[in-house]
């Protein structure tokens, strides 16, 4: 019975008994759905965690390793399948299996990767100012709490970051960004609560480095709103480029300092 709900809900799930050190349950399409056979999971553990993408890993494994006892984390993450990356939602329990005493890992995960109907419902929810969006000057996007992905992103913003709008839909707010800001930026989303919908209505985030396909740096004027599809939250951004006001501010400011020291 449980193998053909998972199948109907396009859902997979494995269960691994810490105390047996064994997997005690594998759903049969777990290949569909995560892109790795049941046997190749028995066979390496940690067959899932090698497919997850670099970007994701050290978020993915800090939530694993803080999971305690009693308690669900819920993640979303990317895996390379077959050379094409997939957008995984894993909901992962830790309980004690009071029949058999055992300390259980259980995990059930979806593939969250449908573009099109994301598409379809941000359609709908944008209404009459999706035409705004789609030809707004200035580079804006969508993204979703809590897996800050983003799901929607106007021409603006290509041309502007040199990114295709594949590459947009297959990141997150974190990628577009250097990899030395990423310790303030989480620290920052946590802070705000952004991954829970907290941060509600119109906000001014401030200004920020991103960084482009080329790897040049951006400073970019966020300012974020949520919007909400399909029961879920999310937050359309729209970018400022302030870089050339910023570096002439700073030339001017040195200019000042050295006709000051003078």
């Amino acid at each position: 019975m449980l193998d053909k709900l998972l199948l109907v809900l396009n859902d997979c799930a494995w269960a691994y008994s810490l105390t047996e050190k064994k997997y005690v349950f594998i759903s049969p399409n777990i290949r569909s759905v995560v892109g790795i056979s049941a046997e190749e999971l028995i066979a390496d553990k940690d067959s899932l965690l090698k497919i997850i993408l670099p970007e994701d890993e050290e978020m993915i494994l800090k939530a694993y390793r803080d999971l305690q006892l009693e308690e669900t984390a819920e993640l979303y993450y990317r895996v390379n399948v077959n050379n094409k990356v997939k957008w995984l939602f894993e909901k992962r329990s830790y309980f004690v299996d009071w029949a058999s005493n055992a300390e259980i890992i259980l995990s059930v995960i979806k593939d969250v990767s449908d573009q099109q109907v994301i598409k379809n419902h941000l359609n709908d929810a944008l209404g009459n100012f999706s035409v705004l969006f789609d030809k707004n000057p200035s580079p804006m996007w969508v993204y979703e709490t809590p897996s800050l992905r983003i799901i929607k992103v106007n021409q603006a913003a290509i041309d502007h970051y040199g990114y295709s709008s594949k590459d947009f839909l297959n990141m997150t707010i974190r990628d577009i960004r250097p990899k030395l800001d990423l310790a303030a930026f989480n620290e920052y989303i946590f802070r705000k609560g952004i991954i829970k919908g907290k941060k509600i209505g119109s906000n001014p985030s401030g200004v920020w480095r991103h960084q482009n396909k080329q790897g040049e740096i951006i400073y970019a004027e966020v300012t974020g709103h949520e919007l909400k599809y399909n029961n879920t939250t999310c937050r359309i951004v729209v970018v400022n480029d302030v870089t050339e006001r910023l570096l002439f501010e700073q030339e001017r400011d040195c200019a000042a300092d050295l006709e000051n020291s003078n």
